[in-house]
């Protein structure tokens, strides 16, 4: 099992990981639901009852399709001596992939409801940088995110810049009850971050309006993290262990993906679903039911 990571609380809601697709034999390609904060990579059948936590299972949210204003955060940091990705017959870069896998999440969402509004940030070598303000135009989107360069990477990033730059950029609703009735809000803010580094440790000193705004029921972390495959001379597992214990309400999805397209893909089918709507991740059913 991988370290304790050094957040000051745990993340108890179990975490569904990725198998590595293609690269693996089929017969391997199954999935492994854990109660740990962080599970190691495995390919064994899920067990038949799932623990989910009882506070998850008591939310009360309004289930409305309202706007959502979405803050896609890119990680434009790449490892030296990175594995590339594979696309048909090419061999695309980390960061190609993730512009890619943008592209394919704007266009997708848009379709289901082009209300919805989109934010764009990058992180570089030790800050974020806000590129994009909210539009419903993806293709401002887009244009912008081509044009981004890579960047090195450091052995630690301080994630509270990404949370300042959300905190100058946009405000959570309140939630609002008549009656004791929750009344929808008029929009709900989204951040997914696509963390692409295998070996720099992200951390975080949550200061009170950073807590605030995690606490938000109006407010979710999403974490899609690219990754070189897992061995002992990175720092994947802990990595992810720290960015699975920023979501303490239980309703943020993660995702690990190392360098595999299909899961890559995959993945990225599972964000779109709108987080007032979309069920707790380790209850997600993704099959299709065949009469």
């Amino acid at each position: 099992m991988s370290e304790k990571p050094s957040t000051s609380r745990e993340r108890i809601i179990p975490i569904e990981i990725e198998g590595e697709g293609d690269n693996l034999v089929e017969d391997e390609k199954q999935k492994k639901i854990s109660t740990t904060c962080l599970p190691e990579p495995a390919f064994s059948d899920p067990p038949k009852e799932v623990m989910v936590p009882e506070e998850a299972l008591k939310r009360t949210l309004p289930m409305y399709n309202v706007k959502e204003k979405i803050i896609i955060i890119v990680d434009t940091a790449e490892d030296e001596n990175f594995t590339p990705f594979r696309l048909n017959t090419q061999q695309k870069k980390p960061l190609d992939m993730l512009k890619h896998a943008v592209e394919m999440f704007l266009n997708s969402k848009q379709l289901i409801n082009k209300k919805h509004e989109y934010a764009l940030a990058v992180l570089n070598e030790n800050n974020v940088m806000w590129q994009v303000n909210f539009t419903n135009n993806i293709n401002e989107v887009i244009n912008a995110l081509q044009n981004v360069n890579a960047c090195e990477t450091e052995d630690i990033f301080d994630l509270s810049s990404l949370f300042d730059v959300i905190l100058q950029n946009v405000k959570v609703p309140e939630a609002c009850r008549v009656e004791g009735a929750l009344l929808p809000p008029p929009y709900v803010v989204r951040t997914i971050l696509l963390y692409g580094r295998s070996y720099t440790l992200p951390k975080l000193d949550e200061s009170e309006k950073v807590r605030e705004l995690l606490d938000s029921p109006y407010f979710t972390l999403d974490v899609l993290m690219t990754h070189e495959p897992v061995d002992d001379d990175n720092n994947c597992n802990k990595i992810f262990n720290v960015l699975q214990n920023l979501d303490q309400k239980g309703f943020a999805y993660f995702f690990s993906v190392a360098r595999d397209t299909k899961t890559l893909h995959d993945s990225v089918g599972k964000l779109l679903g709108h987080p007032l709507q979309r069920p707790i991740q380790q209850l997600a059913d993704y099959s299709i039911a065949v009469p």
